[in-house]
This record gives C-alpha cells, structure tokens and sequence, in this order.
C-alpha cells in the first residue's frame, strides 16, 4: 500500500523544537529548528524507512487569520514609491495626511508578522520596507501605521516581518501559542 506523498506540516513548539507525525506509521517526531537551518522544506526518512516531505514552520507566534482593508507603500530611505495611488512622503505624514484608499488586505496579522494581498502584484520584492495603514477589528477600529520588511512573495501575497514593534498588535494577537 503506498502512501499519499502529501506534505506534512511541522510547527515551531516554544522551546525550538518541530513536531510532526510520520503519514505511514503514525510515529511522532521531533527536530530541533537548529538542525534545519532556517530551511522551510525538506525530505524526512522515518524509522520506519518511509519518506516524505516537510513543511517548517518556524515562527515564534500563530498568525491570525483577518480581512482587513489597508493601504500598503513601498518605501525607501527619505523616498516614498506609492503603490497605486498618489501619496505624500509617509515618513513625515500628520494623520490628517495619511491615505485613506484601500489598496491591499491584511490577510494574517500577529505581533511579529503581517501578510498582505494585492489585487495585481506591485512590483514589491523580497527585502523591500514597505508602510502599511489599517484599523484593527477590534472594539476601538485601533489604527495601525507601521513599517514592514517583506520575507517573501508569492504572486500578489506578502509576508512581512515587523520592524520595531507595536504594542496594540500584542493586545490584538492571541496570547494562547
């Protein structure tokens, strides 16, 4: 009987390490993070000589799944290249001052992270800073106007990691991880 060759996914637990479960035996396993250096797909060999792919997750904090409208630039040192509309240097911008469009969706959000999508890619690549306004969902509709670093692009979706922090984001994220 052969076994589906369907991925498996392999979570970041607290203390560095990933669990997964071998599809064929059902043999729970674990490796350290460390071992895997920062790569996010690899084949595993179980014990019991089955192989099979594994996708690594290796944040620290869960994503929380959201549709939220946002407007989203690119930004480079003093410069501002915006995405779709017009804008004002966001570095400077009063609130008074900020776009209002909606350009892209935050689509996952937690205290280190966000990920966006765009209607058409913007021509935003891995490495770029990016500034991203949005109201959190919550009781409040908290604004949230932040610099981003983008980790990786798959058509019109990017993940992005936070530079510096926002402490409305850590009262927003769940705190269960």
């Amino acid at each position: 009987m052969s076994v589906p060759k369907d991925t498996i996914k392999a979570v970041n637990q607290k203390n560095g390490i990933v669990s997964f479960t071998c599809p064929a035996c059902n043999k729970e396993k674990n490796i350290s993070l460390k071992r895997l250096a920062g790569r996010h797909k690899v084949k595993v060999k179980c014990s019991c000589q089955n192989r099979f792919p594994l996708a690594v997750d290796h944040r620290n904090r869960k994503r929380r799944k959201v549709e939220i409208p946002a407007f989203c630039e690119k930004t480079s040192g003093e410069e501002t290249i915006t995405l779709g509309t017009s804008s004002l240097n966001a570095l400077n911008r009063s609130d008074a001052e900020k776009p209002r469009e909606n350009n892209c969706m935050v689509v996952d959000l937690s205290r280190e992270g966000i990920a966006i999508k765009t209607r058409k890619e913007l021509g935003i690549n891995e490495g770029d800073t990016i500034k991203v306004l949005f109201n959190l969902d919550d009781i409040s509709g908290t604004e949230i106007y932040q610099d981003y670093k983008v980790k990786n692009v798959i058509k019109n979706r990017y993940g992005c990691s936070i530079i510096g922090s926002n402490i409305h984001l850590g009262f927003y994220s769940p705190v269960t991880e």
